[in-house]
């Protein structure tokens, strides 16, 4: 898989080439094109149950968060986000032999930083991104074991904690925010933006495919 530096640097050719008016200079591909790949039926299973899954974890995650503001304000957000939020991701596939997690190259906690493997996906997601194309979940097989990839949009009531310090985002919490995370990533984002994504691998059952 790519290696993160050069991601880096593909992307920032990216970038600057999506700003320059220069039409004749032609925006890479990416090596991954989800919306392209077809899927056999008991691929498209597995899309099923991947989808069913971190649509249960977003459920179940917001509602928490929703408690978490409505008893104590986002600062309590925040803080259940910071002791809770990984646990509570993975504790949905316990005893399944699936392992869940949230990645984001814009991370806040160091955890969700991605691995070469997800970092290869999240460029081609906000490739798609930059080309006005929507990120579509992702099925692919990797050391032996099936990934299944979906994107992280952000919602309009994650910029009270994910938008611009001053802004959507409250001073004084943002404040609380670097001290918990003090190499926090996850700021100035805008609704509708690629957040991250889900990164559900696939046990015994799925490695068998």
């Amino acid at each position: 898989m790519r290696l993160s530096i050069f991601n880096v640097a593909l992307l920032s050719l990216l970038v600057l080439t999506a700003c320059s008016k220069k039409e004749e200079e032609p925006i890479p591909e990416p090596i991954i094109k989800a919306e392209q790949r077809t899927y056999s039926e008991s691929e498209k299973r597995y899309m099923a149950i991947g989808d069913s899954i971190t649509n249960l974890v977003s459920e179940k995650l917001k509602a928490e968060l929703m408690k978490a503001i409505s008893e104590g304000g986002y600062e309590n957000a925040i803080q259940f986000c910071n002791i809770n939020a990984l646990p509570f991701t993975s504790k949905v596939v316990d005893g399944t032999g699936m392992t869940i997690k949230r990645v984001s190259a814009d991370y806040r906690n160091p955890q969700n930083k991605p691995d070469d493997l997800e970092d290869g996906v999240l460029f081609d997601y906000t490739y798609d991104e930059h080309v006005g194309e929507v990120p579509q979940p992702l099925l692919m097989k990797a050391d032996g074991k099936l990934h299944y990839f979906k994107p992280i949009i952000v919602q309009s009531f994650c910029l009270s904690c994910h938008g611009t310090p001053g802004e959507e985002l409250n001073a004084d919490l943002y404040k609380k925010i670097k001290e918990l995370y003090p190499d926090d990533l996850a700021t100035r984002y805008k609704s509708g933006h690629l957040r991250g994504a889900f990164h559900l691998v696939f046990g015994d059952e799925g490695e068998k495919e």
